[in-house]
């Protein structure tokens, strides 16, 4: 694991750090990282169903992928339904083993791995700014300012 603690689960931290197949890293500047994802199997964003996580877009998501991680996510979103190709959704917490060792076999597949780097690419902020860009460039037309007017 990789980043900074909460205090509340620092102690979580701590106990799961006992094991031989776990190490907690801490903080690790931003440069660094595409070199930690280089030497993974697959990534988890294991984030807690909260009113907060109802409603957020997983970053991280899109930056294992470029990496061509499989990436296992917690149900913490509805709306993670819509990437269920992109991703191996664990609904509770007996089903998250089996998902990571899914996502670590899917892994191992070069055609999965372009797709996930694939799917990366289409959500990269150049798209983003481009379609709010077309968006904006539509809505400040000559035709529409000329509605605007009526």
């Amino acid at each position: 694991f990789i980043g900074q603690s909460h205090p509340d689960v620092r102690k979580r931290l701590d106990d799961l750090s006992s094991l031989a197949n776990f190490a907690y890293l801490g903080f690790r500047a931003y440069e660094t990282l595409p070199a930690y994802l280089h030497s993974a199997n697959a990534a988890i964003i294991p984030f807690s169903r909260n009113v907060l996580t109802a409603s957020v877009n997983p970053v991280k998501l899109y930056e294992q992928s470029a990496a061509g991680l499989p990436t296992v996510v917690t149900a913490f979103s509805d709306d993670l339904e819509q990437l269920a190709r992109q991703i191996f959704i664990a609904r509770s917490q007996t089903e998250f083993p089996p998902k990571l060792r899914e996502a670590i076999a899917r892994g191992t597949d070069p055609a999965f791995r372009r797709a996930l780097q694939s799917f990366a690419q289409a959500h990269d902020w150049g798209v983003k700014v481009a379609a709010i860009d077309g968006l904006l460039q539509r809505t400040t037309t000559p035709a529409h300012a000329a509605r605007q007017e009526c």
